[in-house]
């Protein structure tokens, strides 16, 4: 795959003039510093923007030509947390936010979640693109093309089969530049895919903040917003009578009267307050967690009507919207300095006066969505993770619905994957909806997929795996199937069942999956689309997994799996 900077355009304003640079053309508005440096794996590609006034960054963009071989799998990172991340080939067709979901749109404010209002992307069958990084996996032989800095825009790769034409992008339209910026910092690397994952993160110079597994148990799915503090204790209690190496409890959405009024507790629900059940939490011998969504702020909630100067406003002074759960949710201006302080605080009686060590922070994703005439996406993101982490100091963050390259080095965890559902993908007609859907299916995908950042970035999060038989119709495979893959991909792994509704099979497969065993994944094939084959070290031990994510049997000349089945050749459960 080569590249030829002269094939580097970008798109500048001065004066209500719009002005194309290449990198060979000095303007007297600015000029275009190229630079190429070899790295052991591949070679490193920047430019450099150089200013002589103030200029307008209208578009930026960097093409050339490469044919993908119809036998690579090709791993276009998603958006955020959420977004669908799984091998593609170049047949398939990646899904979108489809026009037959527009009547529900603005009802359900589907566009905030993802990529649609951040670039107009094309869609169909050999058409693909993602954020980050995508990496082109043939055989043994991995391509990583990556940026190297997603602090001043996210940067966009997109593949059309059809004109073999890839276009990488940065998402810093309309962002006044005054000084020397570098516009794109790009690397290409070339080995075994965890190899060039490895040199990926030293050229990030990502230092992970820990290396501590964590299993335990969750309130969300199967409790949802329906909590008190019987359940969180008699499910701690549980945990810790089955002698499970469960280390920390986590309260999700529901102890809060209102979304954004975070220290508003339910009286109903907690009589005793927050800081009572992190204390018998302690007393059990878990750490406690507690969630949080920092940047948003349910719309009938008492800090929107009490300062609604602290919230973003469209241009007819309408509050803008983040998404549409609780009926919909405001933002935060997270560059507000009284909404720092506001947050400030709020983190301050949780952990230090409450008592939790670690804070799940969700729906991040919305402290970028409205760049700013200053600030791009990627920079009011990275400012808003690295103000969060001043916040929390050395307690644990598990990071949800963020840009991944955003929590690089600023959380603990994080989660790779969308939310699990209570059956395995939603009904027919949710796939013509947003990428960021609740979906066991995706989450498994996902969880395979980003597998090569866990330890180098942060620690995974694939979300719970449910095995209990009430509250759920996902059969007996998928749930194996998904806790098997949580189990073999996870830093952090939680399941929301009620322990002691389990029969015995099922507490024999809880066990297996919340044992701290030492799990190094080797290699990941995907076969076809959905189907993979995982080669793992299990506690120095190799391992061959089969799994299969359809809903069709997959049959080739090493094995048969039947639909949603997961298989090893060395079973250790």
């Amino acid at each position: 795959m080569m590249w030829k900077h002269d094939e580097f355009k970008c798109h500048i304003m001065v004066k209500d003039e719009i002005i194309e640079l290449h990198s060979s053309l000095n303007h007297e508005s600015a000029f275009l510093e190229f630079r190429k440096s070899p790295h052991p794996f591949g070679e490193r590609y920047q430019w450099i923007l150089h200013p002589k006034t103030d200029i307008v960054m209208k578009e930026t963009s960097f093409t050339f030509k490469h044919q993908v071989n119809q036998n690579t799998a090709m791993t276009f990172n998603g958006y955020q947390s959420w977004t669908d991340t799984q091998p593609l080939f170049v047949k398939d067709k990646m899904p979108y936010l489809s026009k037959y979901a527009k009547p529900l749109v603005s009802k359900y404010q589907f566009d905030k979640y993802g990529d649609t209002l951040i670039h107009p992307f094309k869609h169909g069958k050999g058409k693909f693109h993602g954020f980050t990084y995508v990496s082109l996996k043939e055989a043994n032989h991995v391509t990583l093309l990556a940026s190297c800095n997603e602090t001043t825009g996210f940067t966009i790769f997109e593949y059309n089969h059809q004109s073999n034409l890839w276009v990488i992008t940065k998402d810093n339209k309309d962002i006044h530049i005054e000084k020397p910026t570098i516009i794109f910092d790009v690397i290409k690397l070339e080995g075994h895919e965890f190899e060039v994952f490895d040199e990926y993160a030293k050229v990030m110079d990502v230092k992970l903040k820990t290396h501590e597994q964590v299993t335990g148990w969750t309130s969300w799915y199967y409790h949802y917003q329906n909590i008190n503090e019987t359940i969180i204790h008699e499910n701690a209690k549980a945990l810790k009578e089955s002698h499970a190496m469960i280390n920390l409890i986590q309260i999700d959405d529901g102890y809060q009267r209102k979304i954004g009024d975070w220290l508003d507790i339910d009286e109903v629900k907690f009589p005793r307050g927050l800081k009572m059940i992190a204390d018998e939490i302690h007393q059990l011998g878990f750490k406690a967690g507690i969630w949080l969504a920092p940047c948003v702020s349910q719309l009938d909630s008492k800090l929107v009507t009490l300062h609604p100067e602290w919230f973003l406003h469209d241009e007819h002074q309408n509050l803008r919207l983040g998404g549409g759960n609780w009926g919909g949710f405001a933002i935060l201006d997270m560059q507000n300095l009284e909404v720092q302080d506001y947050l400030r605080h709020v983190f301050r009686v949780m952990l230090d006066e409450w008592g939790y060590d670690m804070v799940k922070l969700d729906f991040l994703y919305a402290a970028c969505l409205y760049p700013t005439s200053t600030k791009s996406r990627g920079q009011l993101m990275h400012e808003t993770m690295v103000f969060l982490r001043s916040c929390v100091g050395d307690k644990l963050i598990l990071g949800c619905g963020v840009p991944l390259a955003s929590a690089f080095g600023l959380v603990d965890y994080c989660r790779i994957g969308c939310d699990v559902g209570l059956d395995y993908n939603d009904k027919w007609f949710m796939k013509f909806m947003h990428r960021e859907r609740i979906s066991t299916y995706h989450a498994i995908n996902n969880a395979i997929s980003r597998a090569p950042l866990h330890g180098r970035f942060f620690l995974n999060d694939p979300d719970v795996f449910i095995l209990r038989t009430q509250g759920n119709v996902l059969s007996k495979t998928q749930k194996h199937t998904l806790a098997i893959i949580n189990k073999l991909t996870h830093g952090l792994l939680f399941t929301s069942d009620d322990i002691r509704e389990y029969d015995e099979s099922q507490l024999k497969l809880f066990e297996f999956c919340m044992n701290h065993d030492e799990i190094t994944i080797k290699s990941i094939d995907c076969i076809e689309k959905g189907v993979y084959r995982l080669m793992i070290m299990f506690n120095h031990q190799p391992q061959t997994w089969w799994i299969n994510t359809e809903a069709k049997p997959f049959r080739n000349q090493s094995i048969l799996l039947q639909p949603y089945e997961s298989r090893s050749v060395n079973n250790h459960e």
